[in-house]
């Protein structure tokens, strides 16, 4: 009965009209009777014609351009309401692809305007049983802004002992550092890999990875655990 009364206060609040009741503490509602009627919600159709997308995201340049990562190797370009035909970048010859395998994000330096530095992480032929897990750093082409060159600079490289689990996000934090999530190592997480302290580990148990941009003369420190290396 408990649970039964809180789902029904639930929904009157976020009905934004829920009435006071005697011995609840919850005071009248500013909007009106108490209605328990779910929103209407309607889905649009924004873009059309991709394949596989798995991660959007924006360079923080202020274009307002989307940048939309395809599972098999591309990022595509959202712009002015339509999607680009040249993608951004193609790396479909270097990406194992699949399952939960393949090119999965995409992280903007936080200075990219100006440097047009960005990193990938994206899965890839050798390594383990399973490929490896690379983190790579690419720039924006000088020509054209909404080309990148397809020059790349590997950072880190983990084998991957099974195909599943590979994490995949790279995400930069308000302190500078540019996290990297890479999983527990796959088939369920053996040996408790994704309870263990932070490190990057060659056998594939592997939980986080740091790396920190300090600009685009200064190179990018890599900090696996405790330890820091620079990588220019």
């Amino acid at each position: 009965m408990r649970l039964a009364l809180t789902v029904v206060l639930g929904l009157a609040v976020a009905g934004c009209g829920l009435v006071a009741t005697p011995g609840t503490g919850i005071p009248p509602s500013a909007c009106g009777t108490a209605s328990l009627l779910m929103p209407q919600i309607q889905l649009q159709l924004l873009v059309a014609g991709l394949a596989q997308p798995v991660y959007i995201t924006h360079a923080g340049d202020g274009s307002g351009r989307l940048f939309i990562v395809e599972q098999g190797g591309v990022i595509r370009i959202f712009k002015n309401g339509s999607l680009l035909t040249t993608p951004f970048l193609n790396i479909t010859s270097r990406v194992i692809s699949g399952g939960e395998q393949g090119l999965l994000s995409v992280a903007f330096h936080p200075n990219y305007e100006t440097n047009g530095r960005f990193f990938v992480n994206y899965t890839a032929p050798g390594g383990g049983a399973a490929g490896q897990s690379i983190i790579a750093e690419y720039r924006v082409s000088a020509a054209n802004p909404d080309v990148a060159d397809n020059t790349e600079r590997v950072l880190l490289a983990i084998p991957d002992p099974f195909s599943n689990h590979n994490g995949g996000l790279n995400k930069f934090g308000p302190d500078g550092f540019l996290y990297i999530g890479l999983g527990d190592g796959g088939s369920g997480g053996p040996a408790s890999a994704a309870e263990g302290r932070p490190r990057v580990a060659r056998q594939g148990r592997r939980s986080d990875t740091r790396m920190r941009a300090r600009g685009s003369a200064s190179g990018v420190t890599a900090a696996p655990g405790r330890s820091r290396r620079t990588l220019r």
